[in-house]
C-alpha cells in the first residue's frame, strides 16, 4: 500500500520545482517519483548565473570580466537554498562567499557579501520566513544573522560564542531552528533572537546526532533534522519520531539524479 504521508527529501542533484502534474513526464525528463506513483517533484530549470534568469551584466562588469577573467556573480559552491513569498531564490554559497538573490519574475539579481561591515566567510545556511525575515548562518564566523526584508540587520546569534559550527536553518512565523553541526545539537530561538530550547547530543541513539547538517519545518511546526542518514522529526511538544530513510540508488548522466538520493515517508501524528 502506498503511503500518502509527507515525502521528506534529504538531498537532490539539481534545484527542482514542486509539481503534481500528470503530464510531467512529457514536459521534463527529470521527475519523481516514477509512474505509477503520483508525481511530486519536476525539474524546471537550472540556475548558474544571473543571465539564467534574464539579467545581463552591465558594460563595466562585462569589461571587468574580459580584462580580469572573473565571474564574481556565478555560483561557485552552492550549498543551501530558500525561496520567499515573491519567488526570489536565495542561495548560500561559501565558495564566493556570498548569498545570491535571484528574482526571476523581476529579472533582478543581487548578492550579500557582508552584513554591516562584517564580511561573510563561510555562508552555508539560508532561510526566509513568510514575513520576509532573512536568516544566514556562517560556519566559520560562528554566527547566525537575521536581516529584515530590506536587508537591514535585525539581530545576531552567536556573539556570546554559544555556537560551535552553525549550518542548516529553518524558520516559520514563530521560531528559528539552527543546526549546530559542531555541537551535534539543534537550537530553537524566537524571532527576536532569544533562546528557547536546545536538544540533541552526539551518539547513535534516539535523540542523538552525528554532525547534523540540515533542518526543515513542516506546516504543523515539526522540526525535521537529518544527520548520518538518520531522520528525526520532533513535534513542538517534544515527542520525536524516527522514520526509516531509504536510498534510491539511481543516478543519471553527469552525476545528476532523476530521484532523490535518500527519502523517507512519515504521517503527521506518527
Amino acid at each position: 500500500r502506498r503511503r500518502k504521508g509527507l515525502a521528506a527529501v534529504l538531498s537532490v542533484g539539481l534545484l527542482l520545482g514542486l509539481g503534481g502534474r500528470s503530464q510531467a513526464k512529457d514536459e521534463s525528463s527529470l521527475f519523481w517519483p516514477p509512474p505509477p506513483e503520483e508525481i511530486r517533484v519536476v525539474f524546471v530549470k537550472s540556475i548558474f548565473a544571473p543571465k539564467d534568469i534574464g539579467v545581463e551584466p552591465s558594460f563595466f562588469n562585462k569589461l571587468k570580466n574580459l580584462l580580469v577573467g572573473t565571474q564574481d556573480d556565478n555560483l561557485s559552491r552552492p550549498i543551501a537554498v530558500a525561496v520567499d513569498n515573491e519567488g526570489t531564490i536565495y542561495v548560500a554559497d561559501p565558495g564566493t562567499p556570498a548569498v545570491h538573490l535571484f528574482n526571476q519574475e523581476a529579472k533582478r539579481y543581487r548578492k550579500i557579501t557582508d552584513i554591516e561591515g562584517q564580511a561573510l566567510v563561510s555562508p552555508v545556511g539560508v532561510a526566509v520566513n513568510k514575513e520576509g525575515l532573512i536568516f544566514v548562518s556562517d560556519s566559520i564566523l560562528r554566527r547566525v544573522f537575521c536581516l529584515d526584508k530590506n536587508g537591514r540587520l535585525k539581530f545576531v546569534i552567536g556573539q556570546d560564542e554559544s555556537l560551535s559550527r552553525p549550518t542548516g536553518l529553518a524558520a516559520d512565523g514563530e521560531k528559528l531552528t539552527v543546526v549546530d553541526t559542531g555541537a551535534h545539537r539543534i537550537l530553537i530561538f524566537d524571532l527576536e533572537g532569544n533562546f528557547i530550547k536546545a536538544f540533541g547530543q552526539r551518539g547513535n541513539g534516539d535523540g542523538q546526532f552525528n554532525y547534523p547538517t540540515s533542518a526543515a519545518l513542516d506546516k504543523e511546526g515539526h522540526t525535521l533534522c537529518e544527520a548520518n542518514l538518520t531522520l528525526e522529526i520532533t513535534a513542538p511538544t517534544g515527542l520525536a519520531a524516527y522514520p526509516t530513510v531509504q536510498k534510491s540508488g539511481k543516478c543519471g548522466p553527469n552525476n545528476v539524479t532523476d530521484e532523490p538520493d535518500y527519502f523517507a515517508f512519515y504521517e503527521p501524528g506518527d
